[in-house]
């Protein structure tokens, strides 16, 4: 038999692993659980990796030359959002880490301010699939997480979903 907690959003949790999402409906004064789906993390958490780091940098150019001359890394070609005025590159290492080089002008680096402006950004976890990254996004609601942007497809090709762990850092969650 699973044990089943309700948590401040109203979801049902398994403490068995399999996460039930379910919601709440009041009749006659009692509560009354109507399961929806079933969650399988497992699964999802043993296919978890690192897809790469995000860094905010002040010169895109003099930082991607670093890498690729005093590090031995390789470069993806410039994306430039023209809407945003943002631009990134993907620095690549042999094997398989990667960093991604994001500049925007000063003060429009989401919505951070001088001086922490630059540096750390965002870590990406790479789960698998596109239900994986959506799976995730319930399971983390489900605990009473901030999910900053729902998933879908970025600008730059990604199935990505933004959520925020405990202290506030940024995590993307890529298929």
């Amino acid at each position: 038999m699973t044990v089943l907690l309700v948590n401040q959003v109203g979801y049902i949790v398994a403490v068995d692993g399999v996460v039930q999402l379910a919601i709440r409906v009041a009749a006659n004064n009692h509560r009354m659980i109507a399961c929806v789906t079933k969650v399988r993390l497992s699964r999802t958490m043993d296919a978890v990796q690192i897809e790469h780091v995000g860094i905010w940098v002040r010169d895109l150019e003099r930082m991607r030359q670093f890498y690729l001359a005093s590090l031995g890394a390789r470069s993806s070609e410039r994306y430039e959002n023209p809407r945003t005025d943002f631009r990134s590159y993907f620095i690549s290492f042999g094997n398989g880490a990667r960093i991604e080089l994001m500049s925007r002008p000063v003060g429009q680096t989401e919505g951070r301010s001088e001086p922490s402006a630059f540096g750390y950004a965002h870590v990406a976890l790479r789960l698998g699939s596109q239900a994986a990254v959506e799976e995730m996004v319930i399971h983390l609601e489900t605990q009473g997480g901030v999910v900053l942007s729902r998933p879908r497809v970025t600008g730059d090709g990604y199935y990505e979903a933004a959520v925020e762990d405990p202290e506030g850092n940024r995590i993307e969650l890529v298929a």
